[in-house]
């Protein structure tokens, strides 16, 4: 892989970072990449275009770091039942989404609240939807 990275210093949403998790994946010949929350920040078309080029599919589920305003424009809501491709190669898990993982069957619940919430700036680094959906439980 080009240029180590240890997973504690990555960032979202920065293209350097993607590239090492797209290399990673491929390296160790995983089938799917799940990213869960804090996938890419604000969507900048450039970083969502590496993630085309990934050898296998993309499900992100959305973080507290992640544009509900962006998310719900590329998917039409933050809530659903299932998974909605929102950039070729890459798919949003909705909150209250169910997947069948292997075996299992996975219920999907994004979000968290930002303890950092003050020193970020509301609809640009912090948004009011950032918690778990009550309508998704």
């Amino acid at each position: 892989m080009s240029g180590h990275t240890p997973w504690k210093d990555i960032k979202h949403g920065i293209e350097a970072d993607a590239r090492y998790a797209i290399e990673a994946a491929e390296l160790r010949e995983v089938d799917i990449i799940v990213q869960l929350g804090d996938f890419a920040y604000n969507f900048d078309p450039k970083f969502m275009q590496l993630w085309e080029e990934a050898h296998c599919p993309v499900y992100f589920l959305r973080g507290n770091h992640d544009s509900t305003e962006v998310i719900k424009h590329l998917a039409g809501s933050l809530v659903g039942p299932d998974p909605v491709e929102v950039w070729e190669n890459v798919s949003y898990l909705p909150d209250g989404c169910t997947v069948h993982m292997g075996a299992s069957k996975v219920s999907i619940l994004g979000g968290a609240v930002s303890i950092d919430r003050s020193s970020r700036v509301e609809d640009r680094s912090w948004w009011r939807e950032e918690c778990t959906r009550a309508d998704a439980v």
